[in-house]
């Protein structure tokens, strides 16, 4: 009775499929932005054993159909942007291809796909209207974001996607470094008008003979900023305090 998410697709190839939109909404109650979380499966791709999953066709003309049916402007034609989650990445997740504009984090691992599906990101493109970041999981070494400029067919029109990973968020997965997640920020202006800002937020445990660390950044400006070091990206800032809480917001409140 709690759930805000529209369900999708009820079933799959595989039968069994999760797939959910929830609008984000303005206080005038008019819909600012949507996030979706589709299935990216098991083991299996387009109706073939592949070592990854991928998402279905009938996936696509769900969001296309929910697109066209609940959030495109009647007049305008506009759709709100939209943030997409999913958990295996697609291969122009690989920061060495054309498109890619730049890229912000860290790439530890190889990019694995569904080797053998076919390629959908284009479909799944058009049928959002308005994608502004989607973000993936599964190799847990990497948490970059591409900021890359994708050809949407049909029209051929080009459109900035920030392709990002997110980050281990436990400590059982096979990367022994620090956990965390990545977050995003959605901000609305006065004027309405909406921006994005991603980072990720370390988790430090605290270990007998060492300081914790508190990760904190402070960002400056609009538009979307994807940077995570110092000095990188416009008006960004962030800061790594060695420290107690109390000793890292006294830090902190002197910077500010």
């Amino acid at each position: 009775p709690l759930l805000m998410a529209t369900p999708g697709v009820p079933t799959s190839t595989e039968g069994k499929g999760s797939d959910y939109v929830v609008p984000i909404l303005h206080s005038n109650d008019d819909v600012a932005a949507l996030v979706w979380a589709l299935d990216t499966h098991s083991y299996w791709c387009d109706g073939e054993d592949t070592r990854y999953g991928c998402i279905e066709d009938t996936q696509v003309s769900w969001v296309s159909d929910t697109v066209s049916a609940s959030y495109t402007h009647p007049t305008s034609g506009e759709v709100p942007p939209s943030l997409v989650f999913f958990h295996i990445p697609m291969q122009q997740w690989s920061p060495d291809r054309p498109g890619v504009l730049s890229m912000h984090g860290q790439h530890e691992e190889q990019v694995c796909w569904a080797e053998g599906g076919r390629d959908i990101l284009n479909d799944l493109l058009s049928a959002l209207g308005n994608a502004w970041v989607m973000s993936v999981g599964h190799d847990h070494v990497n948490n970059f974001c591409l900021e890359t400029s994708e050809t949407v067919q049909p029209g051929g029109a080009e459109r900035n996607v920030s392709l990002c990973y997110g980050s281990k968020t436990g400590p059982e997965s096979y990367n022994d470094g620090v956990s965390g997640g990545r977050v995003f920020d959605l901000h609305i202006g006065p004027d309405g008008a909406l921006t994005i800002e991603t980072y990720i937020a370390r988790e430090i445990r605290g270990v007998e003979g060492e300081r914790e660390q508190h990760r904190v950044r402070l960002a400056a400006g609009s538009g979307m900023v994807l940077a995570t070091q110092e000095g990188d990206g416009e008006g960004e800032r962030e800061y790594v305090v060695e420290g107690s809480i109390e000793e890292a917001s006294a830090v902190l409140t002197e910077i500010a």
